[in-house]
C-alpha cells in the first residue's frame, strides 16, 4: 500500500496515465460542447411555441412572483426558497428581461449546468476519457425526469445543481480545506434553494458517511485528521451548509419551519404521481444501460473521490427504494419526487453509455467509429425519445395569452388606479375534485400579474360568494371523498391567510376563468360591478378599465439569445471559483469549463 508523507493511505495509483488530447481532439471536445448546450436550450425552448415563449404550469409562477418580488420589500415574504428568484434578480439586472420570461428560459439553462457539472465532476473521479463528460452531461440533461424537473420543480433543480457542484468539489478536496469551504458554501446555498429536500439530501449524506465509516477509521488511525476523512469532510460540508442555511432562513429571514412545505393539497395524488414516474423511466431502456454503467463504476471507483461518490449514490437509491416500499404498504410518501430526482440513475446510464462506446473505439478502422457514433447517439437520445415525441406533437398552452391571462391584465390595470395600498382578496372556486389542489397555485399566478407592490398583500378566498359575504370560509360537508377533506383544509388554510386582510377592507375582486359558478352568483346579484370582460369588484371602487394592449411575443430567437447570455454570465462569474476548487483534482481547462457556471 502507498502511503503519503504524513503517513496515511494514498488512493491506488491509476492503472495507467491517459494520455492528454491532440490539439485536433481538443478542438472537437470544445466544439462538441459547444454544440451539446446548443442542442440541449434547444431541446427545452423547442417544447414551447415557438413564436411566444411563456412559463407553462404552476409552480413556475411562483418563482415568477417572487423574483418580481426580490427588492420590493422583505425577503421574507419569497418564503423558504429564496435562492432561484435571488438567481433570476441578479441576472435580470444584467439582461433586461421581464420574469415570466425569464422563467421559462433559466430552468433550461439550470438542466444544462445540472449535466455539465456531474459530467465533469464524474469523469474526474472516475478517471474516464476527456469525451465522457459530454457523453454523462447529455444523459442527464435528456433524462426522462429532467423535463419533469425542468417545468415544474425549478427550485428543487436549482438545488440538484448546487448539490452535484458540492459533492465534486468535497470530494476532490482531499486535505484542501479552502476548497472544503467552498463546497460548504454551495450547500448553503443549496439550503436556501430547497430546505425540504435538502434535509432529506442530508439524511442520504449519513447514511453514506455509515457506509464510509470503516475505511475512515483506518485512515484515522493513521493519522489523517478527522475533516480530511472521507465520512467526515462530507458530513461537515453538507451539516455546516444545513446550518449556515438554516440560520438565514429560519433566523435572518424569520420563515418559520412549519412553512417550508405544505402537501396537504397533492398529498392524494401521490400514488398516481408515482406510478406515472415509474413508466415515465422507460426501465426497460434505462435499467439495462444503469447495470452496465454499474460495472464501470465498480471497475473504476477505486479513488476517494469516485468512493465517496458511489458510497452516496448507493445511499440516494436506497432512500429511492425504501420511498417506493413505504408507497406500497400506505404509507403517504411523494415517490415520484424520490423518483424523479434520483441522480444516480442518470449517472450511472451515462457510464453505461460511456461504457459501451470506450469498447467499440477500441476497435481499429472506419467500422469502429460508425457503430461508436450510432451506439452513443442511440444510448443517449433513447430515454429522451418519448418525451420529445410528446413535445412535437402537444404544445404547451401559454397562460398570458388565454382568457386568465386577459382577465388578470385588466385586474393588474384596475389595481394600478385604485388608491392606497388596501390588501386585495381573488375569489377561486372550481367544482369537483380539481377545486381541492388548485387555489394554491391560482395564487401563484394571480401574484405573478398583479401590480409589483400588490404582490405581498394579495391573497384568495376559497368557495362562493354567498359564505364570503357571511364571513366565513366555504367547507364542503358531509365529507364523502377524500378530496372533499383536502378541499376544506386548503380553503381553512387560505381563509386563515386573507381573513386579516378582509378585516383591514380588502378589495374583493373576481376573475371569471378562477370561479365561474361565483362570478355567476355576483353577476345576479348585481351586474354593474363587472368593470370588464371577466372582471367583478365585490368590494373596492368601481373603475371601468378596458383590455389592455396584448404582451409582445417573446419568440424562440430572443429566448435562445438570453439563455445562452445567462450561461455565459454565469461561466464567467464562476470560473474563478471552479479553478480554485478543483486546484488539486488536476482538472483541464474543459472540466472547469463544465463546472464553472454552478
Amino acid at each position: 500500500m502507498r502511503v503519503v508523507e504524513d503517513g496515511a493511505p494514498a488512493d491506488p495509483a491509476p492503472t495507467g496515465p491517459r494520455p492528454a488530447p491532440t490539439a485536433g481532439g481538443l478542438a472537437i471536445l470544445w466544439a462538441t460542447t459547444a454544440a451539446l448546450c446548443l442542442g440541449v436550450l434547444g431541446y427545452y425552448l423547442s417544447r414551447y411555441p415557438l413564436h411566444d415563449l411563456n412559463p407553462v404550469g404552476w409552480d413556475v409562477h411562483a418563482y415568477v412572483w417572487q423574483t418580481r418580488a426580490v427588492g420590493h420589500g422583505s425577503l421574507a415574504v419569497i418564503g423558504a426558497r429564496p435562492g432561484l428568484p435571488l438567481l433570476g434578480s441578479a441576472l435580470r439586472s444584467m439582461i433586461p428581461i421581464d420574469p415570466s420570461r425569464e422563467l421559462v428560459v433559466l430552468p433550461p439553462v439550470l438542466a444544462l449546468m445540472l449535466g455539465l457539472v456531474t459530467g465533469a465532476m464524474v469523469r474526474m473521479a472516475f478517471r474516464l476519457p476527456a469525451w465522457a463528460s459530454a457523453v454523462v452531461a447529455l444523459v442527464i440533461s435528456l433524462w426522462p425526469m429532467t423535463p419533469r424537473i425542468v417545468f415544474g420543480y425549478q427550485a428543487s433543480l436549482m438545488e440538484q445543481l448546487l448539490l452535484a457542484a458540492g459533492v465534486g468539489v468535497v470530494a476532490h478536496a482531499d486535505r484542501d480545506r479552502a476548497a472544503l469551504a467552498v463546497g460548504t458554501g454551495l450547500f448553503a446555498a443549496g439550503a436556501l434553494s430547497h430546505i425540504v429536500f435538502y434535509v432529506v439530501f442530508a439524511g442520504m449524506v449519513g447514511v453514506a458517511a455509515v457506509m464510509a465509516l470503516p475505511a475512515s477509521l483506518r485512515q484515522r488511525r493513521a493519522g489523517v485528521r478527522l475533516l480530511d476523512t472521507e465520512s467526515g469532510a462530507l458530513s461537515a460540508a453538507v451539516f455546516g451548509g444545513g446550518v449556515l442555511g438554516g440560520v438565514a432562513l429560519f433566523g435572518w429571514l424569520g420563515i418559520r419551519p412549519s412553512s417550508s412545505v405544505d402537501t396537504t393539497a397533492v398529498s392524494f395524488t401521490y400514488r398516481t404521481r408515482a406510478q406515472s414516474a415509474l413508466r415515465g423511466l422507460l426501465p426497460w431502456v434505462t435499467v439495462p444501460g444503469a447495470m452496465i454503467g454499474t460495472a464501470l463504476a465498480w471497475v473504476t471507483g477505486r479513488s476517494r473521490p469516485a468512493r465517496i461518490m458511489v458510497h452516496l449514490g448507493l445511499a440516494w437509491l436506497a432512500m429511492t427504494s425504501l420511498a417506493v416500499l413505504l408507497l406500497r404498504t400506505g404509507v403517504v410518501v411523494p415517490v415520484a419526487r424520490f423518483i424523479q430526482f434520483a441522480l444516480p440513475l442518470p449517472v450511472l446510464f451515462g457510464m453505461g453509455a460511456v461504457a459501451v462506446a470506450g469498447l467499440v473505439l477500441h476497435r481499429d478502422g472506419l467500422l469502429r467509429w460508425m457503430v461508436g457514433a450510432g451506439l452513443l447517439v442511440v444510448l443517449v437520445t433513447a430515454p429522451a425519445i418519448t418525451s420529445l415525441v410528446d413535445a412535437v406533437v402537444h404544445r404547451h398552452v401559454s397562460v398570458p395569452n388565454n382568457r386568465v391571462g386577459n382577465e388578470l391584465r385588466l385586474a393588474e390595470a384596475y389595481l394600478n388606479q385604485v388608491p392606497g395600498d388596501r390588501p386585495v382578496v381573488f375569489v377561486v372556486h372550481q367544482r369537483g375534485y380539481g377545486g381541492a389542489f388548485t387555489p394554491k397555485p391560482d395564487l401563484y399566478v394571480i401574484r405573478s400579474s398583479v401590480p409589483v407592490d400588490d404582490i405581498a398583500r394579495t391573497f384568495v378566498y376559497v368557495g362562493h360568494l354567498a359564505e364570503l359575504q357571511q364571513g366565513r370560509p366555504t367547507l364542503l360537508l358531509p365529507i364523502r371523498q377524500r378530496w372533499m377533506k383536502t378541499f376544506n383544509d386548503t380553503s381553512l388554510k387560505m381563509w386563515a391567510e386573507a381573513k386579516p386582510a378582509l378585516d383591514l377592507g380588502a378589495v374583493i375582486l373576481i376573475a371569471r376563468a378562477y370561479a365561474e359558478d361565483t362570478f355567476a352568483e355576483a353577476i345576479a346579484q348585481d351586474p354593474t360591478r363587472e368593470i370588464g370582460p371577466g372582471l367583478y369588484v365585490v368590494r373596492g371602487p368601481l373603475i371601468r378599465v378596458t383590455q389592455p394592449a396584448p404582451l409582445q411575443p417573446f419568440g424562440m430567437a430572443r429566448g435562445a439569445a438570453s439563455a445562452i447570455g445567462f450561461l455565459v454570465i454565469l461561466e464567467v462569474v464562476g470560473w474563478g471559483w471552479a479553478r480554485f476548487a478543483l486546484r488539486r483534482a488536476q482538472a483541464s481547462r474543459l472540466d472547469i469549463a463544465y463546472v464553472a457556471p454552478a
